[in-house]
């Protein structure tokens, strides 16, 4: 079956209605519209594969909130995969899926997987797009957590640092995060009093 203008826009709104469902918990409807979407993009011959990877990417989220972790990593671990065969290896969207992963990873308990994703993703923003500091600074954030659970005080309290200092000069500024890091590297400041290495 060729792929058609129609079949692409069929898909694309299954996939938006989706998203829709997930946001507002309805996961049963958007189980139903993300298979659906994937039956048919997957049906059609020559159907753009990065966009079905942002399909796959949006069940594995689904499938993550479904507590379902282990399809979600293997459809994640999918995406990743062929956009790392389709972009370059520091392409934006490859950094997106290794945070993704990471974050999954830290939220499991998986803390060494989840510094190692977490560290390809800054190293990969900050190739691709030097000056959008954005995705770096949650990354950053994430990275410390998985330090500090490591309890590698000094990169984390790195990490933690280089976070808050993009949050501060990010517009609008969200004085919650900034709150909730500065009060991370305070812990860390206390914890690492009398350590042979030092913060700054």
């Amino acid at each position: 079956m060729l792929s058609t203008a129609l079949d692409n826009a069929r898909v694309m709104a299954l996939n938006d209605q989706a998203g829709h469902y997930k946001a507002h918990g309805y996961l049963d409807k958007a189980e139903q519209c993300f298979i659906e979407a994937l039956d048919l993009a997957e049906s059609v011959d020559g159907f753009d594969p990065a966009l079905l990877a942002t399909l796959r990417d949006g069940l594995a989220g689904l499938r993550w909130e479904q507590q379902r972790h282990a399809e979600a990593e293997a459809l994640y671990l999918e995406v990743l995969s062929t956009r790392e065969q389709l972009f370059s290896s520091s392409h934006r969207l490859v950094g997106q899926s290794l945070q993704t992963l990471g974050n999954c990873y830290l939220k499991q308990g998986r803390i060494g997987e989840a510094a190692r994703m977490l560290e390809r993703a800054v190293q990969v923003y900050r190739e691709d797009t030097p000056d959008d500091l954005e995705p770096v600074s949650a990354c950053l954030a994430s990275l410390g957590l998985a330090h500090l659970q490591q309890d590698n005080l000094a990169a984390a309290h790195k990490a933690f640092s280089e976070s808050l200092g993009i949050y501060q000069v990010q517009q609008p500024r969200d004085e919650q995060v900034i709150a909730v890091l500065g009060e991370q590297l305070k812990m860390i400041e206390h914890l690492g009093k009398g350590a042979w290495w030092k913060f700054w």
